[in-house]
């Protein structure tokens, strides 16, 4: 994919429902042909998908989920230098951001949510 935007999402809430709404994730991603539509170790879904995070989608899911709480992240990080955080219950968001490097503290502690680890500014050799 040539504008590949990887999107990781975690679905929490009451179990049941939270199991319900994670299988309407994985769904969801495999609807879009995303790439490597999977769960992680940390019980995230994650896929691929060109150009946009699936931020309408999980909208509509956290509508239709009430009890389930849907936090995306999505990194293009690699080629287009901006990852993203939404989170999203009851049909609403309560966050929505879009991080580049210059926006300091608050990319960083987005970085280590999405990769579980500190960014480090690569030095030029």
């Amino acid at each position: 994919m040539k504008n590949a935007v990887r999107n990781l999402i975690a679905v929490t809430g009451p179990a049941s429902s939270a199991a319900e709404a994670k299988a309407a994730v994985l769904a969801l991603a495999k609807s879009k042909d995303a790439e490597g539509a999977a769960e992680d170790a940390a019980g995230r879904i994650i896929f691929t998908v060109e150009w946009e995070p699936a931020f309408k989608d999980l909208k509509e899911l956290s509508a239709k989920y009430k009890d389930a709480t849907f936090t995306l992240y999505a990194d293009a990080f690699a080629k287009q230098h901006w990852i993203s955080k939404a989170v999203y219950q009851g049909g609403k968001a309560t966050e929505e951001n879009t991080y580049s490097r210059i926006d300091g503290e608050a990319f960083r502690r987005t970085y280590q949510e999405i990769f579980g680890e500190a960014f480090a500014e690569k030095k030029p050799a």
